[in-house]
């Protein structure tokens, strides 16, 4: 009886050690159908997914991307083919209040919303101008914090950002037929850039270990969202359906005039020659950087940007100052095992 103990306990510890260990140290995560989800996303999201609504006469753009692989980018190029390059506009108001992330819901913002409402209504006028900035910038994110129910409420055009796999997204969009982006990036550098994105933000920990850390947490499918590999073939799977716009960031680096005429044609949007140079000059990277509403320039409890800036590099090949020889084929050989026969390829 004792050995038959001991070797089941054997067992057990086994099992435990054949499992990934835990690298990313991430506040109020949480596991759904074995992807790992950050603390933004709402808890009851496949209930929640399935209740959204999709209209029939909905006119509705997403765009959804693996994190760090130009979403702020695209959704700014997008919107600005969808509000006629209307520039002054963009510029009024944060991207994260205009378009608003799907699957985003922070409960304790639901708790303080009105409060904080109230106290900036009746206070605005006494405060300094640079604190006025300050709650202005709070309030658009607390009214941004529950994205699904002001969608849901919203009678007008939507332009939706996601980061869900292909398999958690509301399917009625699908069958509708709704205009979906989808921004693929390669992987090594859309990697690099989560790295820093994991450095500089509170839900994904403060990251403070080395890349070779983080390395192991992609290879071994740790981090919020789930494995790009799932997630980018995932959604590949729906490549030549008219209601999808597959492009590569890389090639939105290479000819950014192309992929606005891309998007366009797509959105079923024609541009004048003054409105295509316009959006291409706000949304170079230089200006990109520059420009409050789309770069985060508040220090809160969730960005620290002395850690790492938010729009930091947006270059192309960024992954060779980070792998080392050994991990890049390493990598190397993953990713043709798993890209082979999916028909899509990155410059590697």
């Amino acid at each position: 009886m004792w050995n038959s103990r001991r070797r089941r306990c054997d067992k057990m510890v086994d099992e435990l050690h054949k499992q990934p260990r835990p690298i990313l140290n991430l506040p109020q995560k949480f596991v759904s159908d074995g992807v790992t989800f950050p603390g933004y996303v709402r808890k009851d999201l496949k209930e929640s997914i399935e209740k959204f609504e999709c209209r029939d006469d909905d006119v509705c753009v997403y765009v959804v991307t693996y994190p760090k692989s130009g979403t702020t980018w695209a959704i700014e190029m997008v919107s600005l083919i969808l509000n006629n390059a209307d520039t002054e506009y963009n510029l009024s108001k944060e991207q994260f209040a205009r378009v608003l992330v799907l699957e985003m819901r922070l409960e304790f913002a639901q708790r303080i919303k009105f409060i904080f409402l109230v106290i900036y209504r009746l206070l605005t006028w006494l405060m300094p101008r640079s604190l006025q900035e300050t709650m202005k910038y709070w309030l658009a994110a607390l009214m941004a914090s529950d994205g699904m129910t002001y969608l849901n409420s919203m009678t007008t055009r939507r332009l939706i950002k996601s980061h869900l796999p292909c398999n958690f997204f509301p399917r009625k969009a699908l069958e509708k037929k709704c205009k979906i982006v989808y921004i693929l990036r390669n992987p090594k550098d859309t990697y690099v850039s989560y790295y820093y994105f994991h450095k500089n933000n509170w839900f994904h920990g403060f990251y403070d270990k080395p890349w070779s850390e983080f390395y192991k947490a992609c290879v071994e499918k740790q981090l919020p969202y789930g494995d790009w590999f799932d997630h980018v073939l995932g959604w590949w799977k729906h490549n030549g359906e008219k209601n999808i716009c597959f492009l590569k960031y890389e090639d939105m680096k290479r000819n950014p005039r192309a992929a606005l005429e891309t998007l366009s044609s797509f959105l079923e949007k024609d541009l004048s020659e003054e409105a295509a140079t316009k959006i291409l000059e706000h949304c170079s990277f230089e200006s990109m950087k520059k420009n409050r509403t789309v770069n985060m320039s508040v220090n809160t409890f969730v960005f620290d940007l002395k850690r790492a800036a938010f729009i930091r590099k947006g270059t192309v090949g960024d992954w060779e100052n980070h792998f080392t020889v050994a991990e890049n084929a390493a990598f190397q050989e993953l990713y043709d095992k798993k890209m082979k026969g999916s028909g899509l390829n990155f410059d590697m």
